[in-house]
């Protein structure tokens, strides 16, 4: 892989677009001072992305675009593109992860009405980041802040560095340093999956705990419901039997009642009519006392004694005729009573039904609550069910970069072996000169 072209449109001396073609191996660009040889070097950074503005020889972002020069009206825009040849290997790999040969960056920055900076990449003709850009060029170690592009005075700043400083320099131009950010990353990445496997060890110890209250709450819901169900079933069969038997004794004393009722004016009636009677008797009786003393004289005296007999006889039949009246009277009063009664038993099965009424209640709301705790069960189960999920995830993750951290250390083992035998080459080669 290597860079075959450096596209420039208004970039710092450049009018229009300039489009500057470079070969395999080493290329040099000459020309007279002034003439812009190092604004190409700048302009390869740029699209790079450094970290300041200073190393491309900018106070700010506005100084990378043309600025008319002498006599010529100021751009509003600039636009660099990179082209870098990507050709697969014998395996089909390629250094940048882009299902293509050739790999085309474009950076670009306009100005807005406000004289705003707006900046814009574009990665083979789709919009990107500077993120995906530096994420590409990473897997080709080529940093617009490394050593990858030596800059005036690096060499002789390299020179003059000390031992350790130049170790961490080839370290860096080595791709050491890289593995070294891999696994510090690596191991970040470790503490917190660890730190979120004891959140979710700590989750499902609470959702256990939560989990087993809840079955508690569930079995004392059900087992409630249970003894509700039968209380109420066993409280409508009493009101039933009760109401049953209220309803016999009611049309049994409405019975009663309807015969007494009938014998009471039956007993009026003959009442009447014996006193209509014994009226008459008295009157007739009177009537032949009289006759028969002034036809009898003496004799009249037994005939009194049988006529005070008989009298005592009608007596008798109205002291009966009297009971008969106080019985029927009696009657009406026990009449009156199972009235009562059976007013009191219609009361009571109102009442009944209003308790019907609100054991239902109380049973529809157990029932609700049951539902509510049956659906806080499931959603508890199924926190735990995605809490176990995540763990076994994480776990996974955790291995992958337990893994990954063992392929880095070996990686970074061997590059610092061959980094050493190569300073040795080097301190052999500098012996022998």
């Amino acid at each position: 892989m290597y860079l075959k072209a450096l596209e420039m449109e208004n970039f710092k001396s450049f009018k229009e677009e300039v489009v500057v073609p470079l070969e395999r191996g080493f290329s040099a660009i000459t020309g007279p001072n002034g003439s812009g040889k190092s604004n190409c070097g700048d302009a390869v950074q740029f699209v790079l992305g450094p970290r300041s503005n200073k190393s491309l020889r900018a106070a700010n972002a506005k100084d990378l675009i043309f600025n008319g020069g002498s006599s010529g009206k100021p751009a509003r825009h600039c636009r660099v593109t990179l082209v870098f040849d990507n050709p697969a290997d014998e395996e089909g790999r390629r250094k940048m992860s882009v299902e293509s040969d050739e790999v085309r960056l474009t950076r670009s920055i306009r100005l807005t009405k406000t004289d705003n900076m707006v900046s814009t990449y574009i990665l083979n003709g789709e919009e990107s980041s500077l993120r995906s850009f530096r994420r590409l060029l990473t897997e080709t170690n080529v940093r617009a802040d490394g050593y990858n592009i030596v800059l005036q005075g690096d060499v002789t700043s390299l020179a003059k560095m000390t031992p350790m400083k130049r170790r961490k320099v080839l370290d860096n131009v080595a791709g050491v340093t890289s593995y070294d950010e891999e696994i510090k990353k690596a191991e970040r990445q470790k503490t917190q999956v660890q730190e979120y496997l004891e959140r979710i060890q700590l989750l499902e110890e609470e959702l256990s705990g939560r989990m087993k209250e809840l079955k508690k709450e569930r079995e004392a819901a059900l087992k409630y419901r249970d003894l509700q169900s039968e209380l109420e079933t066993a409280k409508t069969t009493m009101l039933q039997s009760m109401h049953r038997s209220r309803d016999e004794e009611i049309a049994f004393i409405i019975a009663e009642q309807s015969r007494y009722s009938d014998e009471a004016l039956t007993l009026k009636e003959s009442v009447r009519s014996g006193e209509k009677e014994l009226l008459d008797l008295d009157d007739r009786l009177a009537e032949i006392s009289r006759q028969m003393a002034e036809v009898l004289g003496e004799d009249s005296a037994e005939l009194m004694q049988r006529i005070n007999q008989m009298r005592i006889s009608i007596d008798r039949n109205r002291d009966r005729t009297s009971d008969a009246e106080n019985t029927i009277e009696e009657a009406l009063e026990e009449i009156e009573l199972i009235q009562k009664d059976a007013d009191e038993a219609s009361t009571a099965f109102t009442t009944h039904e209003v308790d019907i009424a609100a054991a239902q209640q109380k049973m529809n709301a157990a029932e609700t609550a049951l539902e509510k705790a049956e659906q806080a069960e499931d959603k508890a189960r199924k926190a735990l069910l995605e809490g176990d999920r995540q763990t076994i995830e994480l776990t996974r993750t955790c291995g992958k970069t337990d893994k990954k951290f063992q392929m880095m250390s070996e990686a970074s083992n061997e590059a610092r072996l061959a980094h050493s035998l190569e300073l040795q080459k080097v301190d052999i080669a500098a012996e022998q000169f």
